[in-house]
């Protein structure tokens, strides 16, 4: 068995011959010995050997890619990822840890591309991309500490604008302060953007 990410693989190292010296043939094999199975599909391939005008032939199996999970999107707020895969091997990368379950830390990798490898126990290897989103800055500086109690409606200036407001879990986007009464309030923003959630309570 090889890798079909396996750039070339010298056939003498894969069968042993009563007779060496001999000279390899079949797809993709250069140079009397190099079988080169990344160009080919996993499956199965036939190869000769030839020496002293006898011939034989073997039959070499090219292994798929393992199978792990696929690309993801992420935001930087994600404590961890689970790694998992469906045969046996090891992640590792940047911000990969862990024995038994291996995690992917988004919050110490931070924003951008990630790229994270696997070797399977049979030595076959493949990656996957992690694209992690930042989150949005919310900038509240602009608003007053204090509002009246009336049923004018205030528009608060909060930056990135769009989002939602939230007060016991109801959202409004305009604000009538009659409607909620005298006293200290906690207003929450949140602001979409792609698969991430900005958070800020007021």
């Amino acid at each position: 068995e090889v890798c079909n990410d396996w750039d070339s693989v010298d056939l003498a190292n894969i069968f042993k011959t009563s007779v060496p010296g001999g000279v390899w043939s079949g797809i993709t094999v250069k140079f009397g010995k190099w079988f080169y199975p990344n160009k080919l599909f996993p499956g199965y391939y036939s190869v000769g050997y030839k020496k002293n005008n006898c011939e034989d032939f073997a039959t070499i199996k090219v292994l798929p890619a393992p199978l792990i999970m696929n690309d993801t999107h992420l935001c930087e707020d994600v404590n961890y990822l689970n790694l998992l895969s469906k045969e046996p091997g090891k992640y590792y990368g940047d911000y990969v840890w862990g024995n038994s379950m291996q995690r992917f830390y988004p919050k110490s990798a931070g924003k951008g591309v990630h790229e994270i490898g696997f070797l399977s126990d049979r030595g076959c290897r493949d990656t996957m991309l992690v694209l992690l989103d930042s989150l949005t800055t919310i900038d509240k500086t602009q608003l007053p500490s204090v509002l009246c109690f009336n049923s004018s409606v205030y528009n608060p200036v909060i930056k990135p604008l769009g989002g939602k407001y939230i007060i016991n879990l109801d959202t409004f986007s305009n604000w009538i302060t009659s409607n909620w009464g005298s006293g200290n309030h906690l207003v929450k923003y949140h602001y979409s953007e792609g698969l991430c959630i900005s958070k800020d309570s007021l």
